[in-house]
């Protein structure tokens, strides 16, 4: 398979499983890593009193992320570090595989 098309589909599983956890209300950290040619994450919940996000409020949050974060998809060697609240993306940053 040809590295373009492999990004296409790590993109679009990075973007999915964004997708999914902030129409279900997921409060805490999200953090993917490149494991080869395949990206990877790992969660850490936290419970946050309150009513979630509309869906169409946490959805807009990774449209407005989603060049920070397709970028990073294109790349290796950080670890993309997502944070949720209720469902709405607060902060995404990298940092650097140690």
């Amino acid at each position: 398979m040809d590295s373009v098309a492999l990004s296409d589909i790590n993109q679009g599983v990075l973007l999915a499983t964004l997708r999914g956890f902030a129409k279900h209300g997921f409060s805490g950290d999200l953090e993917f890593r490149h494991e080869g040619r395949q990206i990877l994450r790992s969660v850490s919940e936290i419970y946050i009193e309150g009513s979630p996000e509309s869906s169409e409020e946490a959805l807009e949050s990774i449209e407005r992320n989603w060049p920070f974060l397709k970028s990073w998809s294109e790349q290796s060697g950080t670890v993309l570090q997502v944070m949720f609240q209720r469902g709405k993306i607060t902060k995404v940053r990298r940092r650097d595989v140690q």
